[in-house]
């Protein structure tokens, strides 16, 4: 993600970008309508300038100490 720019949920993007129509983002994505009621449906999904991201798992903020990493 490139710096300063702000993360749009899915369904925003529609909104914003196609005028809430499914089928036509769909299309202009090359995949069925079917596949972006999934994106949605998991609401993990967001945009970010013209990329599409989706949540994986939260990170440590803080490293973790060199003996807890023996055990």
């Amino acid at each position: 993600m490139s710096e300063g720019q702000l993360a749009r949920a899915l369904s925003q993007y529609i909104d914003d970008e196609f005028g809430g129509s499914q089928m036509d983002f769909a299309r202009a994505q090359g995949v069925e309508k079917q596949q972006v009621q999934k994106w949605l449906k998991r609401m993990d999904v967001v945009v970010v300038g013209n990329k599409l991201y989706s949540y994986r798992r939260d990170l440590n903020s803080t490293p973790i100490g060199d003996d807890q990493n023996k055990k």
